[in-house]
């Protein structure tokens, strides 16, 4: 376990170099298609204040922004803004369908303005409640020309930003390249967490099995908080509510996290300390919740903290588990391995500390939460596979045990208990039927075994015991049941037809002479039989009943026995 927590901190410790690497690059790597346009002047952000309006000519921007209050970057926790940028195509551009995306971020409304030099004038608007152009993205279509510069100017207001926001210019061609590509990737995600969701939590509440419940919770919580994200209930539905957004569902996915990892890795057995920050963190996320409504400037930065903690808890206690020999930590740790790759570029950037290192980080993030609850399904079912494993086990070594405490270990067949449950199961069928198969008893006495144990010894009279037997366990395979009752005494449980009763009467007496013709000459087999009538159903009295006829006409057998006068033969009880 040593190496594998040592192989743990070298990953971690490898994801935080590449992440920083990662944050200084110039512009985010394009993961998901081409890269935008190079802008002609880089992004500036202004504060709108209030009556102020956009610039109406190409040959106004530069006047308008000198009059406007700069600053360095856009408040994480919303408010009103200008971004403003300068594009021109490139001399030699064929294309003049151009998309213009403000994104990179949640927002509330943004209103998009392009002024050219020839003095075109375009508008558009994006954000909620605005039909898009292209699904599940922001892009807005404008008409660029080459050889003419273009004043993009960018009016936003929202009650948060989830990042960084970016300004970008692409070919509508890429931009379509993009989209599909990164919309094919969007629902893949959501559409495997929409059904690892549903199957778990039906699966969990049909075997009353907290850990799926939980885990089911938490898919489900992922889908609709990146769906939110990803603009599906807006598009689809018709959402327009900014009341209405993806950050409650994260508070609730911590919940479910913390409480799946306490449930699955049973922390409150070998980690009490870790199951109780657990709970702690799971009622924090819920009491946290209703700062989406009373403070959603806030909601955004404080779901960030409590998933981060969160993520935190939950690859602490995987390794904890890991190095106290829980197996299906295996599977677990790797699930949040997954996510803390993203995780580690995504949750700086939502606070708005780093730019983001890829185009889409939140799309690598749905990646890594659908993997994460991949493998994560792979944890339940290698936990489920080692419980039934040890169910079965135990089931194996009941059944040994129930074979070994029914079965007399000098011959074999079964004890007396277990020929009492022989007979119980001979009753069972009467509960149920009104006519039943006729059943034979034999009980039977081995006659001579006090003399060979007193004058030959015990091993002899072991030795005689054994081929008693084996002699009668001949009868298996006639559909009948031989019995060692304890000491001396025998039973046979076979079928009440007569072939069934002269074939049990002819193995007694052959059996007999085989006894004799061995080693025991002076051994003999006394036995009575007696079998049920074919007029009603057997009940536990007709049963006590054939028992203690089979056992008088035994008794009744050996009396008779001891009145015979053969040379060479003893024929003591």
């Amino acid at each position: 376990m040593r190496d594998r927590s040592g192989w743990l901190t070298r990953l971690l410790c490898g994801l935080l170099l590449w992440s920083m690497a990662a944050w200084a690059q110039a512009a985010p790597w394009s993961l998901f298609g081409p890269p935008p346009a190079t802008l002609t002047a880089p992004v500036e952000t202004f504060v709108r204040g209030e009556g102020e309006d956009a610039p109406n000519r190409y040959d106004d921007v530069a006047t308008w922004k000198r009059q406007q209050q700069l600053l360095p970057r856009v408040d994480m926790h919303g408010g009103h803004y200008w971004l403003v940028t300068e594009f021109a195509p490139a001399r030699g551009e064929t294309t003049q369908d151009w998309v213009v995306e403000f994104g990179n971020t949640y927002f509330e409304q943004a209103d998009l303005l392009v002024l050219g030099s020839d003095g075109s004038v375009q508008r558009s608007a994006s954000g909620l409640g605005v039909v898009p152009e292209y699904q599940l993205h922001r892009g807005r279509e404008f008409r660029m020309q080459a050889g003419v510069r273009y004043a993009v100017v960018v009016e936003v207001r929202t009650r948060f930003f989830t990042s960084l926001p970016r300004l970008d210019v692409f070919r509508a061609s890429d931009y379509e390249r993009r989209v599909i590509n990164e919309n094919v990737l969007i629902l893949l995600g959501l559409g495997g967490l929409l059904a690892l969701g549903v199957f778990n939590l039906f699966l969990g509440l049909w075997t009353h099995n907290r850990s799926y419940v939980l885990y089911g919770g938490q898919s489900l919580s992922l889908v609709a908080g990146w769906g939110f994200y990803f603009n599906l209930p807006y598009d689809w539905l018709g959402i327009s509510s900014p009341y209405w957004n993806f950050a409650p569902w994260f508070f609730l996915l911590t919940a479910f996290h913390a409480a799946f990892c306490v449930q699955f890795l049973d922390l409150r057995d070998y980690a009490p300390r870790m199951a109780r920050f657990g709970r702690r963190l799971a009622i924090a996320s819920l009491v946290l919740l209703p700062i989406c409504w009373l403070k959603p400037s806030w909601s955004h930065s404080a779901a960030t903290v409590v998933v981060g903690t969160g993520l935190g808890f939950v690859m602490i206690s995987g390794i904890q588990a890991l190095r106290q020999g829980v197996r299906r930590a295996r599977f677990f740790v790797a699930a949040y391995v997954a996510i803390l790759v993203p995780g580690v570029l995504i949750l700086p950037a939502n606070l708005g500390l780093v730019p983001d290192a890829v185009d889409n980080t939140d799309l690598v993030t749905l990646i890594g939460n659908a993997v994460e609850a991949m493998l994560l399904g792979f944890a339940l079912a290698d936990h489920l596979r080692i419980v039934e494993r040890t169910r079965e086990e135990f089931r194996q070594r009941m059944q040994q045990a129930l074979v070994q405490a029914s079965t007399d270990s000098l011959t074999g067949l079964g004890n007396r208990y277990a020929f009492n449950l022989a007979l119980e199961e001979s009753l069972a069928p009467a509960r149920g039927a009104s006519t039943r198969q006729r059943l034979t008893i034999a009980m039977i006495d081995l006659d001579g075994l006090k003399s060979i144990n007193d004058n030959l010894g015990h091993a002899q009279g072991d030795a005689l015991i054994e081929a008693t037997g084996r002699g009668l366990a001949r009868l298996h395979g006639f559909g009948a049941r031989a019995f060692r009752l304890g000491g001396d005494e025998f039973a046979i449980i076979a079928p009440g037809d007569d072939l069934s009763r002269a074939r049990v009467v002819q193995h007694v007496v052959m059996l007999e002479q085989e006894l004799r013709a061995q080693r025991f000459p002076a051994a003999g087999l006394s036995y009575g039989l007696c079998t049920s009538g074919d007029h009603s159903v057997l009940t536990a009295k007709d049963l006590a009943d054939l028992l203690r006829l089979a056992d008088e006409r035994m008794y009744s057998h050996k009396l008779s026995r001891r009145t015979v006068v053969r040379t060479g033969a003893l024929f003591d009880p």
